[in-house]
């Protein structure tokens, strides 16, 4: 007898009834809005192999019936509300092949299982604590286990793994951070993904050197030392995604891409790596994400890249990086980079406006209805990211916006004036070009960029007036101008109205709100005028030149004058002066 009554809207509990249903085989009522706990009377269903309660609204704890489900082969409860500590028999049920408790919000130590056959195991996304149970490593059929954003903690064993030859995906990946110890274990060769991020585990990374079929490789956010093993450019042409950001790598980047690499996310982000990047990424013709920041690379900029032409994001952020950059020889390079960050590097002469020009996917980005899409590997569910500034913070976008743009040049000795073609960018979301050498006005052009949520310009020898439209900008959230040599009235209305005094501020040849300083009717272009000429009537310390005191003065003066000059042509002294009025008498 089956029940199916998938994705059909029910609501409320589940029936007790179907307790009743002794032949029944399967069950399915996964995508549905039941809720409520899940009914005792489930556990006398003693035929029943397949129990899909997945993708719901359940709550509470499981039903506690030590001989519940004995021919059960596949359970399925994830994505509910589902807590409390797991109870006995999962753990003993005979014939159990799949277990799925993802996504709930379970607790307590994870058991030892005491059935072998299990291929599939999920506890991902709850409140697990404690050890990894050692029982794992004696499941030798199992291909997939994800114990992944729990509070594991404990040791791993440098052998727990290495007699799963069955095993292709091993997954401990935590954004909340495990608390597991030791050196990366002994692997089987044919794993397909490892994720050990967010932990404290030690040592070197010579242990991945035998598996030869890995696709995604995440060690990041750990304690890993050493340097970079040869080894992972001989399995190039299988690993798809390489993360070792945010350990304590160290050493030239020596790893030799071979020819058909298949790397399409490369983040090598925060480590102690040295010397030159390698040529040999530009084997890796499918790379979309490239993110070396936060290191100690010392070379000039690497125009190999141009032969990438599917790389999308571009990070060199906090390196020795230098020179100039010089213009694209092809205009057909770069056009899918969106996201490009080359900040606090030494990089100088004029901003590069060859490869601006051929950044394409920052022009006109339009909405093809296919919703929301992230960078990263739609077969295993991961998601490329990447740590970038906005605004002024750093933040990590754990899943990388497939519309999402940004340039940031800032932090360089970049010259010249900023080039008019960087307003055709019009999809770009933050440009920062602040703490370099440019001069000149800031581009009306500008006011084309219509999508820009950020604007910084700040500590350059920017002049002019800031242009009145940029008010077009309306999503512009952030905008900063601090430290430049603007003049003239600040623009008045829309977004420009909640800015405040430090976007502004060191730019005495401004005026107008958000400032103290009002504009009058000062010049355009010319700086106000000193405080002392300005009038305090408010201050009674302070000069006033008004026409009061003009008339008053005048009439002292004209007086004073009259009754010294006659008294001089009286007296005849001073003699000079009675000399030059008589002169002029006689001419008369």
């Amino acid at each position: 007898m089956v029940l199916a009554l998938l994705f059909s809207n029910f609501s409320g509990s589940i029936p007790r009834s179907l307790g009743n249903l002794s032949q029944l085989d399967p069950l399915y009522l996964s995508f549905n809005y039941f809720s409520g706990k899940i009914p005792s009377s489930l556990t006398n269903l003693a035929k029943l192999s397949i129990l899909t309660l997945n993708d719901n609204q359940l709550e509470g704890f499981l039903p506690d019936n030590q001989n519940a489900f004995p021919n059960l082969a596949l359970l399925d409860l994830s994505n509910n509300l589902l807590s409390g500590t797991t109870p006995s028999w999962l753990y003993t049920i005979p014939r159990l092949l799949y277990l799925n408790l993802g996504n709930n919000q379970f607790n307590g130590h994870i058991s030892e299982f005491q059935n072998r056959l299990l291929i599939k195991i999920i506890l991902k996304d709850n409140s697990f604590r404690g050890p990894i149970p050692s029982s794992i490593s004696k499941l030798v059929d199992l291909t997939s286990l994800d114990i992944s954003s729990n509070e594991l903690n404990g040791t791993i064993s440098l052998n727990m793994f290495s007699e799963l030859q069955n095993l292709k995906k091993l997954d401990v990946f935590d954004l909340h951070s495990n608390f597991i110890e030791g050196d990366l274990p002994k692997l089987p060769p044919n794993i397909r993904f490892l994720s050990v991020s967010n932990n404290s585990l030690v040592g070197t990374l010579s242990g991945i050197c035998n598996m030869k079929f890995i696709e995604i490789l995440d060690l990041s956010h750990n304690d890993f030392s050493g340097i970079i093993p040869q080894c992972i450019g001989s399995f190039s042409q299988s690993l798809s995604s390489l993360n070792l950001k945010m350990n304590k790598l160290h050493g030239a980047i020596t790893s030799i891409f071979a020819k058909g690499c298949a790397l399409k996310n490369l983040n090598l982000n925060s480590n102690h790596l040295e010397g030159p990047l390698t040529p040999s990424i530009t084997n890796c013709k499918e790379l979309q994400v490239l993110d070396a920041r936060n290191n100690m690379v010392n070379d000039s900029f690497p125009h190999w890249i141009e032969a990438l032409s599917e790389l999308q994001v571009l990070v060199l952020r906090s390196n020795r990086f230098h020179g100039p950059i010089t213009a694209a020889t092809s205009p057909r390079s770069l056009l899918k980079l969106r996201i490009v960050d080359l900040s606090c590097n030494n990089f100088f002469v004029p901003l590069p406006t060859g490869y601006i020009k051929n950044f394409k996917r920052m022009i006109n980005i339009i909405d093809d209805g296919k919703g929301v899409r992230y960078m990263g590997e739609r077969n295993y569910l991961y998601d490329y990211s990447v740590a970038i500034a906005v605004k002024g913070f750093e933040i990590e976008l754990v899943k990388i916006l497939t519309i999402f743009t940004s340039i940031d040049l800032s932090c360089n000795n970049f010259e010249g004036q900023i080039p008019r073609d960087i307003g055709e960018l019009s999809s770009l979301r933050g440009l920062n070009l602040s703490h370099n050498n440019l001069v000149g006005h800031i581009p009306s052009s500008l006011r084309n960029m219509t999508r820009l949520e950020w604007l910084d310009l700040s500590s350059n020898e920017l002049s002019g007036q800031i242009p009145t439209g940029l008010l077009d900008l309306t999503f512009l959230s952030s905008f900063n101008v601090s430290c430049n040599q603007p003049v003239g009235p600040i623009p008045k209305g829309k977004q420009f109205n909640t800015y405040e005094n430090g976007s502004y501020q060191g730019n005495v040849g401004l005026c107008g709100v958000p400032l103290s300083r009002g504009c009058n009717n000062n010049v355009l272009g010319q700086p106000p005028p000193a405080p002392w000429m300005n009038s305090h009537e408010d201050d009674g310390s302070k000069l006033e030149f008004g026409w009061k005191v003009v008339a008053i003065g005048y009439g002292f003066g004209f007086i004073f004058g009259a009754a010294m000059g006659c008294g001089c042509l009286r007296t005849g002294k001073p003699k000079w002066f009675v000399t030059l009025f008589e002169a002029r008498r006689r001419r008369r």
